[in-house]
């Protein structure tokens, strides 16, 4: 990978030390210049890789970060980096690493993003009184349907939206308003205590109330960490720049972003942190990325023309083009009669342009369907027609967020046989004729018959019904299977988008199953009602999915979705007015306690959406509209943003496009791809490559057993029973241990009999391992020590369990893996690969010299660990077996191919899978 900016480091030193602006446009490569920037204080010694903080602001964004860091390295030094305890992530993540380094109970825990919230608010309803808090909020807010929705959603929505207000304004009672709010709260935040769970804007809150009451704590954090870059700054929120703020000391803050892209105020972003950062922040350096690198002349200048509306306010700044010059015809904006004319012209369109020559930077290929993205302020609410549109043109669609999942005609079947099981509703004749409507929508995919459908469900209804406790998991899987998608031709490249649909649904269970420790068959009823009035809304989010790119699928996504993307073809329909003026919205908080304005969303507010739009696109940029919308006879009023898009560059009639497109056999890819993954992750393709592709292309999740989560438990235990050592220098015993377990060891999906067999199980063996192997407690150089492998195309993450050294020869470094249970011949090679990539990682990731590798079975009597075998010649045919899964990974190759008859059969997709050739079970 080359390196662009090595003169101007060197020109301007400023540029790597100290306070610096980098005010970036949209496109600009900011991205490149920040890895360059890390890489190139890390070669000439101005920070060590793990005095660097560098916060982004999704997940994806980090591990593209991670790679070009590295590579740029590689670049300068001439060999694969060792970036030590360098942070790459979000802040929240980060705020995450704080609790557990400096808060062992935080160990436990698990997060809840924004779905599996609402799942566990809506296990803890009865606890909670939403009645109560509903008729709080209708007292003051005339709740209305159409306005609001149903009254649960809203009522749930409300409340997280004011739990998140008090915690990150760092509000008191007095804010309150209602006894039904305070009360609400206080189980709340008793109930995810006691099951262990963070909310996000738990995690910064007691993060940054640590750092400001703990001096100490504060005190490691910067010594330990002494340069920042902050990615996406104009996103960034009170608190979260009260984090920034604290651990940094205001000294070596790199920020980077464009108050232009400021699009989450509705989230509490305030703007204002980057228009004023040089006068907080001393001494700030200022350095501007005014290229847009992804963009055609005409698309920059459009945006450019758009953007410029919202002075004065802005930052001062030039947006220039790469000069990437337009053809006629890749910008149309047309205002269409109808809606239906509308989406006619934009289905041919697709169709026209699929398969068509496109110039992705120097190389030629044609275009596939994922090149094409349409993006909607909202997908519930405008995509449908569409969509509809475009699947009945046989044009494969994709919701890389999920918007709209529930409307498939493959989930909303599944859902309704759902709902006969659990006799959902008692005003509907959950009969025949249902089930013929069932069967009816079911896509041509699924070829069962009525009469078998007929019979299948009724059969599981029964078993399901005489379950004491229930797995929707498998209950999903039993239905699925019903329907025959364990069939050859339900698993044709055709399928993808189906059978990803599929897998949300999957995902969608689990957020559900997830925030409960013990379902039913009454269960079912109450997933159903989840479903219909919480997540049908809740993934209407349009964020990409790490996995959505690999199917050939047109994208549907919201604009905020966008971040950080970028699409050959960029649809942009659908422009009626939101008839939304600046409101604050409901809310049980007394909104003069803090800065309510932030959150509203005015003209400009909104003029950056469509900026952030339009330059998504790199060639072909199509802004549509209507006066009547799909069967109306009045005219719909459009949005004012619609007309302020400068017309210059487009075409504003429907005309044939005047360029005469190329077609293309090349059938390449974008850019190389490159993925972060696990061991574990590649230890399914090596097992069977389809395994593979249903979990984590598909995105199907397996059954929850009680004992989830006892191997994860041990590991943490022994760990902090290293760790007390380190404190204070004594070997733990018996009655440390019982402290230890009783306070950190948690099995969530356990009944409580269970969870105590398994709680006296751990004691016994970890009693034995400290009895056993006390030396090791003063022979330990790192326990848990996490590493990043840049490994072929991949970034491998993982953990070392242990890095000792040898009893007897202590200039001898080994390490150390840790397995519950005893050895079992079936399993072996896996584990000793596993540990041979523990070895290669310690020696190229991390620096550390490991001449021996163990494996050590925690429930064994033996007072021996299995060797590992770690020569030059073994970890070579180690690495080819590794390149062997991340090649057939990135070359989409899934075959049906597992080793063993014994992997088959305990497979958990043995019900969905067609199964290899030749196996018999």
């Amino acid at each position: 990978m080359p390196f662009f900016n090595s003169t101007l480091f060197e020109s301007k030193p400023e540029l790597l030390k100290g306070n610096l602006q980098i005010i970036a446009c949209a496109g600009s490569g900011k991205t490149e210049f920040v890895s360059e920037r890390i890489a190139y204080m890390i070669y000439k010694k101005v920070a060590r890789p793990e005095q660097i903080v560098a916060f982004t602001f999704t997940d994806k964004a980090a591990e593209e970060l991670k790679f070009r860091v590295r590579s740029k390295i590689q670049e300068l030094l001439g060999k694969q980096p060792d970036i030590g305890d360098m942070y790459i992530g979000t802040i929240h993540a980060f705020c995450f690493k704080i609790l557990q380094d400096f808060i062992p109970k935080y160990r436990a825990y698990d997060m809840l993003d924004e779905v599996g919230r609402l799942a566990f608010l809506s296990s803890i309803k009865r606890d909670i009184d939403f009645d109560y808090l509903f008729n709080s909020l209708n007292k003051r807010h005339a709740w209305n349907f159409h306005k609001h929705g149903n009254k649960q959603n809203w009522a749930y929505r409300t409340f997280i939206k004011d739990v998140d207000l008090y915690r990150e304004e760092g509000l008191t009672e007095d804010a309150t308003l209602s006894d039904s709010f305070r009360n609400a709260l206080k189980i709340y935040l008793q109930k995810l205590e006691e099951k262990r769970f963070l909310d996000f804007s738990s995690i910064l809150r007691i993060a940054v109330d640590t750092l400001e009451k703990e001096p100490s704590v504060r005190k490691k954090l910067q010594d330990q960490y002494s340069l920042f870059t902050v990615d996406e700054y104009q996103d960034v929120n009170p608190i979260q720049e009260k984090l920034i703020q604290l651990i940094s000391n205001k000294q070596n803050v790199c920020v980077v972003g464009d108050d232009d892209q400021s699009i989450y105020q509705f989230r509490g972003a305030d703007v204002q942190n980057i228009i004023t950062f040089q006068k907080r922040y001393p001494k700030a350096a200022i350095h501007q990325l005014d290229i847009n690198r992804r963009s055609s002349d005409a698309i920059v200048k459009t945006a450019d023309e758009l953007i410029k509306l919202n002075n004065p306010g802005r930052l001062k700044k030039s947006i220039k083009d790469k000069g990437l010059k337009s053809e006629s015809g890749d910008l149309y904006k047309i205002l269409f009669q109808t809606q239906e004319e509308e989406i006619e012209w934009i289905v041919s369109k697709v169709q026209a342009l699929v398969g068509k020559e496109f110039l992705d930077g120097s190389s030629v290929r044609k275009l596939k369907y994922s090149d094409f993205a349409f993006l909607f302020r909202s997908i519930s609410n405008e995509a449908t027609p569409y969509i509809e549109a475009l699947r009945a043109a046989d044009i494969p669609v994709i919701y890389a967020g999920t918007g709209g999942l529930f409307d498939t005609p493959e989930v909303s079947s599944i859902i309704k046989i759902f709902a006969f099981i659990s006799q959902c509703d008692k005003d509907v004749e959950y009969d025949d004729a249902f089930l013929q409507d069932v069967h009816d929508n079911l896509p041509t995919d699924f070829s069962i018959s009525v009469k078998k459908l007929k019979a299948g469900v009724l059969a599981i209804q029964e078993a399901t019904k005489a379950q004491k406790r229930l797995s929707l998991q498998g209950l999903y899987a039993n239905v699925l299977s019903l329907l025959g998608i364990s069939d050859e031709s339900f698993h044709e490249a055709e399928d993808d988008v189906l059978l990803f649909n599929l897998g949300r649904l999957s995902q969608a269970i689990s957020d559900y199953e997830g925030s409960r420790e013990y379902l039913t068959y009454n269960s079912i009823k109450d997933f159903i009602w989840f479903i219909r009035l919480h997540a049908e809304n809740a993934y209407d989010s349009g964020n990409t999915d790490a996995m959505a790119g690999l199917i050939d699928a047109v994208q549907i996504l919201t604009m905020h979705g966008t971040k950080g993307l970028g699409f050959p073809v960029v649809f942009m329909p659908s422009h009626f007015r939101r008839n939304r003026d600046p409101e604050f919205g409901a809310t049980l908080l007394d909104i003069s306690k803090f800065d309510s304005d932030r959150f509203l969303n005015y003209p400009e507010d909104e003029r950056r959406i469509y900026y952030v739009g339009i330059t998504r696109s790199k060639k072909f940029l199509f802004v549509t509209s209507a006066e009547y919308k799909v069967g109306k006879e009045r005219r719909s009023p459009r949005s004012s943003f619609f007309d302020e898009i400068p017309s210059t560059h487009f075409i504003t009639k429907e005309i044939p496009d005047p360029t005469k497109r190329k077609s293309s056999k090349i059938d390449g890819v974008s850019e190389e791809i490159r993925f972060p993954t696990s061991y574990s992750e590649l230890a399914y393709y090596l097992n069977c490559g389809y395994d593979y592709k249903m979990r984590f292309i598909y995105g199907f999740n397996p059954e929850l057993v009680p004992a989830l989560g006892f191997g994860k438990q041990v590991h943490n235990v022994i760990n902090l029973l290293h760790k007390d050592f380190e404190d204070t220098g004594k070997i733990p015993t018996k009655a440390k241990i019982a402290k230890v377990i009783e306070e950190h060891f948690y099995l969530r999906y356990a009944s409580d009999a269970v969870a105590e067999r398994l709680k006296v199980g751990a004691m016994k063996s970890l009693t034995k391992y400290v009895q056993m192997w006390e030396k090791d407690f003063s022979l330990s150089v790192k326990t848990e020590r996490p590493f990043e492998l840049e490994f072929d195309n991949a970034l491998i993450a993982g953990s070392i369990d242990m890095i000792k050294r040898e009893d007897g020869n202590e200039t001898v470094l080994e390490v150390i893996d840790f397995k519950t249970g005893k050895a079992d011949n079936d399993l072996m090679h896996k584990y000793e690969l596993q540990v041979q990539l523990y070895t290669i990682a310690a020696q190229q990731a991390l620096g550390i010299n490991t001449q021996k590798a163990l494996i050590h079975f925690i429930d064994t009597d033996k007072n021996e660990r299995l060797a590992v075998q770690t020569s030059p010649a073994a970890l070579e045919t180690a690495k080819e077996e590794l390149s062997f899964a991340l090649q057939g990974i990135t070359k989409a190759t899934f075959k049906r191919d597992a080793r063993q008859d014994k992997i088959c059969k305990g497979c958990d997709w043995c019900n969905m899978c067609p199964k290899r050739k030749g196996y018999r079970g």
